[in-house]
C-alpha cells in the first residue's frame, strides 16, 4: 500500500502543473485579456508592433505559468513536502485572484474588508481541491481556456488590427508635382486648450499673458468660432487628419485611416511628423525617429501590464504605493513626472531641430501634450514635485463640487498653458530663423478643450460644457499673409485638410466631411457637431456655440420632445419574411413603470405607421419589477419591397408619450442604421419649424436655465482675466493687503501651527536651477473653531504674496491650496497668518514659534 501511495503521489506534480494552467488564466491571464483588449489605446500609445504583441500574449498565457511550475518541479525533486505546501499556497492564492476584481468593483465590501472573502474562498478551494477529484477533473476540463483566452483576445479584440498587419495596406506613393509652388506646411496640434482661457474680458487674445497667441493673432487668420468634432483626442485626430467625422470602432492607426494628411502629402512633401497618442502616419512613410531596444521596449511593456494588473485586482488602500496608471503616458514605474516632461517638452524641442532651410516642401507636423493635464510646468518651464496628483480636484474624470479646489486646479492649468505659449513663441522664431514664417503655411490649433464646471464632467460632453469643449483656437497663417484677420465664419476642424488641399492644389479624391476655410460661407452648414463616447448621435450646436439643438420629433404639426427621462424602448429582433420585415422590441417608461403610448416609425425621414404598444412582455416586467409593463412590447410589419434600394433605405424608430419621443436603441447588426451624419440626422440643413401637416425630424434650441453652477464657473473665467502677466489668480478676499510686508500687518500671536505637505516644495526642471516654492498645500492645526470667512496670508520673503480661502477636507481637517508668483531669486522665507473681517478691519493672528511647523 505504502508503494500505491508512492507512485500515486509521483503523478501528482504533471497533473498539478495542468491545473495550475488553468487557474493561472482565469486568475491573470483572461482579467489582463479582458482589460487590455477593450483598451487597444494602451498599445497604440506605446507603439506596440506584432511581434511584441505576441510575445506579451505568449507570457500572460503560457511562459509565466510554466516557469512557475518549472520551478515547482524543480523544488518537487528535492522536497515533495515543501513543494506540496508551496503548490497549495500558490493555488489559493490564484482563487483569491479570481475573485478579487469582482470583490471590488461589484461588491458590497471596500478596503482591506474586500480580502476576507477572498482568502476564504482560496482556502476553501484548497480544502475542497485536496479531498475532492470531481475540482481535479474540473480543472481539466477547463483547461482549453490556456488557449482559447489567448486566441479570443487575439482573434475578436481590437488589438487584432495590431498583430495582424494588411499587406493590401501598404500605401503606394508616386511623386507628383504640386501646384502650390513647393509651399511647406507646419501643423502644431495642442492638446487640451479651450478657447476662453487664452480670451482677455473684450473676448480678444490677452496679449499681456499670452504674447506669442497674440502675436501670433495678429499675423493669421483667427477663426473665433472654430470647434472641434470630439471630445478625446483618439477620436480628434483621425477627424482632423483625414476631413471626415468620427467613426465608431476605429482606433487612432493608420489601417483604419488609410486616407489622410500624411499619404496625401507623401506625394509632393517630405514628411517630419512627430506624434503622439496617435499612428496614423504608416511607418514606411514616418519610420520611428527614436526607438528603445527591443529587450528595453518589452521590459517596460511587462512592468506596465504588472502594474495594470496591480490596479484591477488590490483594493484601494494597497494599491495607493502603485505608480498611477490614469493618464496613460507609459513607463509606469518610471516618475511621470519625467514621463510627461519627455513626451511634452523633449520632444518639441527634437521638432524645432527637424526644421531645414531647403526649398524642397516638406510637412513638419508636432502633436504634443501640453498643455495637457498634469498640470506641473511653471511659465518659465521649471516643474514642481507630485505634479500628476489630481486626487484633490478629480473624482472618477469629474471635477469635485467645491469652487476653491477647482479654482486651484484652473490655476496651475494657467500656469503651464503659459509655458505653452512660450514654445510656440520658440516655433515662430525658429520659423523666421530660417526663412519659413512667409512662405509657409502654419496652422496652430488645439484639439479640445475640458469643461469647467465644479461638479460636473471636464471631458465628456453634456448640456453644460459643450461650449468650453467645442470651442478651441485655430489660426492659419497662409503663405504671404500680411496682415492678421479675425474670420467669424462656422469653422470646423475637419475643415481643415480640405484648406491645405486648396492652398497647394490637390485634389482630395476621398470623400470627406469637411470644407475648405476658404470656401465661400453659403456653402458651410449653420449647425455644428460633436460626437461623445457611448453616444449613438453627436451632439447638435448652433454655428456660434451658443445653444445646443435637440433633433425634435415632428408629427402631423405636433412636436414631440426628447424629455431628459422617459420613454426607452429598443429593437429586439428583426425577420425577413417573404414580402415584409418584421420587426419586434419593446418600449416604457423604466421609472414610472408603465408602458409608451406608441412608436413612430420614420424610413428616410418619411413618417410610415404608427404602430401601438399592446403586446405582454413577461420578461421585460419582471426586469423592472412592475406589472404596469406587461403591455409594453410591439410588432412592426413593412414591405419587403421598400428596402430593396441602393443605397438602403435609413429606419428610424422612436417611442413616445405625452411628454416627448426617444429613439429606440438598435441592435449592432441593425441593417438600416444611418451610415453618414446627414442621414443620422434628417433637418440637419432644414427649417427649424413644425407647420401644420409636417412630419420629420426638426432642430430646436435647448433652452435650459442658468444654474448656479454656472454662474461659479463664470466667476472662475472672470478671475483668470483678472490675473496679471505672472497668471496666478488673484484673491477673492483681503486683496488690499497683498504688498504689505509683514511689519505693516500688525498681527497678534496665537496658538496655532500651520503644517505644510511635502508635495508643496518644487524640484529642479531637467538642465535649470531649482525653484523652492510654488505650489503650497497644508493645514491649519489648532484654530478651531475657526472664525467666519477667514483666510490664510502667506508672505514670501517678507511680503505678502497671496490670500488663499481655508477649507475642510474630507477628514474634517482645515485644508489650504494655492500657487505662489516665480521668484528669480527662490524661497527664502514663507510665513502663514490667519485673517478675517472684525466690523470694518481686518484682523490677524500669526503661530507662536513655538507651535510653528
Amino acid at each position: 500500500m505504502a508503494a500505491s501511495r508512492t507512485d500515486a503521489s509521483s503523478t501528482v506534480p504533471p497533473l498539478s502543473l495542468l491545473h495550475l494552467f488553468t487557474l493561472w488564466s482565469f486568475a491573470i491571464a483572461q482579467p489582463l485579456f479582458d482589460l487590455l483588449g477593450s483598451h487597444p489605446e494602451f498599445f497604440v500609445a506605446r507603439r506596440i508592433v506584432s511581434l511584441e504583441l505576441s510575445l506579451l500574449v505568449l507570457c500572460l498565457s503560457l511562459l509565466f505559468p510554466a516557469a512557475v511550475g518549472g520551478t515547482l518541479l524543480l523544488l518537487y525533486r528535492v522536497n515533495r513536502r515543501m513543494a506540496g505546501a508551496l503548490q497549495t499556497v500558490l493555488f489559493g492564492t490564484l482563487v483569491g485572484l479570481i475573485f478579487l476584481p469582482v470583490l471590488r468593483w461589484k461588491g458590497p465590501l471596500s478596503g482591506y474588508w474586500i480580502l476576507l472573502p477572498a482568502v476564504l474562498a482560496g482556502l476553501t478551494f484548497v480544502v475542497v481541491y485536496t479531498r475532492s477529484s470531481s475540482v481535479k477533473l474540473l480543472l481539466r476540463v477547463l483547461s482549453p481556456s490556456v488557449l482559447v483566452f489567448p486566441i479570443a483576445f487575439l482573434a475578436y479584440s481590437p488589438t487584432t488590427k495590431i498583430l495582424a498587419p494588411d499587406t493590401s495596406a501598404q500605401p503606394e506613393v508616386t511623386k507628383i508635382e504640386s501646384a502650390g509652388d513647393g509651399v511647406s506646411v507646419v501643423i502644431l496640434v495642442l492638446d487640451e486648450l479651450p478657447l476662453f482661457s487664452l480670451l482677455d474680458a473684450e473676448g480678444n487674445i490677452d496679449a499681456e499673458r499670452f504674447p506669442n497667441f497674440s502675436a501670433l493673432a495678429a499675423d493669421s487668420t483667427w477663426y473665433r468660432y472654430a470647434t472641434t468634432v470630439a471630445e478625446s483626442t483618439d477620436r480628434v485626430l483621425p477627424s482632423i487628419l483625414s476631413a471626415s467625422y468620427p467613426v465608431s470602432d476605429t482606433l487612432p492607426i493608420y489601417l483604419d485611416h488609410r486616407d489622410n494628411l500624411f499619404t496625401f502629402l507623401a506625394r509632393t512633401h517630405e514628411l517630419k511628423v512627430f506624434e503622439s497618442i496617435t499612428q496614423l502616419c504608416p511607418p514606411e512613410l514616418c519610420p520611428p525617429r527614436f526607438r528603445e531596444s527591443f529587450h528595453t521596449r518589452m521590459r517596460i511593456l511587462l512592468e506596465d501590464v504588472a502594474i495594470v494588473y496591480e490596479h484591477l485586482v488590490l483594493p484601494e488602500p494597497l494599491a495607493e504605493g502603485i505608480p498611477d496608471i490614469r493618464q496613460g503616458w507609459g513607463q509606469f514605474r518610471k516618475a511621470w513626472q519625467a514621463v510627461f516632461y519627455d513626451q511634452a517638452v523633449s520632444s518639441f524641442d527634437r521638432f524645432l531641430e527637424s526644421f531645414e532651410s531647403s526649398s524642397n516642401p516638406s510637412l513638419y507636423y508636432y502633436h504634443g501634450l501640453l498643455p495637457h493635464f498634469p498640470w506641473m510646468l511653471l511659465p518659465s518651464g521649471k516643474r514642481y514635485a507630485d505634479g500628476s496628483r489630481s486626487e484633490l480636484f478629480f473624482r472618477e474624470g469629474n471635477w469635485v463640487d467645491n469652487d476653491v479646489l477647482v479654482a486651484h486646479a484652473f490655476q496651475r492649468y494657467l500656469l503651464q498653458l503659459g509655458f505653452t505659449d512660450r514654445q510656440l513663441g520658440r516655433l515662430v522664431e525658429r520659423l523666421k530663423q530660417i526663412g519659413l514664417y512667409e512662405r509657409a503655411l502654419i496652422l496652430v490649433f488645439a484639439d479640445h478643450g475640458f469643461g469647467l464646471h465644479p461638479g460636473g464632467s471636464r471631458r465628456s460632453v453634456n448640456p453644460q460644457n459643450f461650449s468650453d469643449i467645442m470651442s478651441v483656437p485655430l489660426f492659419v497663417r497662409f503663405p504671404g499673409q500680411t496682415a492678421g484677420v479675425v474670420n467669424a465664419g462656422a469653422a470646423q476642424l475637419v475643415d481643415l485638410l480640405p484648406t491645405i488641399a486648396e492652398v497647394l492644389g490637390l485634389p482630395l479624391d476621398w470623400p470627406i466631411d469637411g470644407v475648405s476655410l476658404l470656401a465661400e460661407p453659403a456653402t458651410k452648414s449653420s449647425t455644428k457637431l460633436i460626437f461623445g463616447r457611448g453616444r449613438s448621435f453627436p451632439w447638435i450646436v448652433d454655428g456660434r456655440v451658443e445653444k445646443l439643438l435637440r433633433p425634435t420629433l415632428c408629427v402631423d404639426g405636433r412636436v414631440y420632445p426628447q424629455p431628459s427621462r422617459g420613454v426607452v424602448g429598443s429593437v429586439d429582433s428583426v425577420e425577413t419574411l417573404e414580402t415584409e420585415i418584421e420587426i419586434q422590441g419593446k418600449a416604457g417608461d423604466a421609472q414610472l413603470g408603465k408602458p409608451a403610448a406608441g412608436v413612430f416609425v420614420f424610413l428616410d425621414d418619411q413618417l410610415m405607421e404608427r404602430v401601438p404598444v399592446d403586446e405582454e412582455r413577461p420578461e421585460v416586467a419582471a426586469y423592472f419589477d412592475n406589472p404596469r409593463l406587461l403591455h409594453s412590447g410591439f410588432r412592426i410589419r413593412l414591405k419587403r419591397s421598400l428596402f430593396e434600394q441602393d443605397p438602403p433605405p435609413v429606419l428610424r424608430i422612436f417611442a413616445w408619450d405625452s411628454g416627448g419621443a426617444t429613439e429606440l436603441n438598435y441592435p449592432r447588426d441593425f441593417a438600416w442604421l444611418p451610415t453618414t451624419v446627414e442621414s443620422r440626422i434628417p433637418g440637419l440643413n432644414r427649417p427649424h419649424s413644425c407647420g401644420p401637416g409636417v412630419s420629420g425630424l426638426v432642430l430646436t434650441a435647448d433652452e435650459s436655465a442658468q444654474t448656479a453652477q454656472e454662474k461659479s464657473v463664470r466667476r472662475l473665467k472672470c478671475r483668470a482675466i483678472e490675473s496679471g502677466r505672472d497668471l496666478i489668480l488673484p484673491p477673492v478676499a483681503f486683496g488690499e493687503l497683498v504688498g504689505l510686508s509683514e511689519e505693516d500687518l500688525g498681527a497678534e500671536p496665537a496658538e496655532f501651527r500651520v503644517e505644510t505637505s511635502a508635495s508643496g516644495r518644487l524640484q529642479s526642471q531637467i538642465g535649470q536651477p531649482s525653484f523652492d516654492g510654488a505650489e503650497v498645500r497644508g493645514w491649519v492645526v489648532g484654530l478651531d473653531p475657526l472664525p467666519k470667512d477667514a483666510h490664510l496670508l502667506l508672505t514670501f520673503n517678507g511680503v505678502v504674496t497671496s490670500v488663499l480661502p481655508l477649507l475642510r477636507d474630507s477628514a474634517g481637517e482645515i485644508l489650504f491650496v494655492g500657487v505662489l508668483p516665480e521668484q528669480p531669486a527662490g524661497l527664502k522665507r514663507l510665513s502663514f497668518y490667519v485673517v478675517w473681517r472684525d466690523g470694518e478691519r481686518s484682523r490677524l493672528l500669526k503661530p507662536t514659534p513655538s507651535s510653528q511647523s
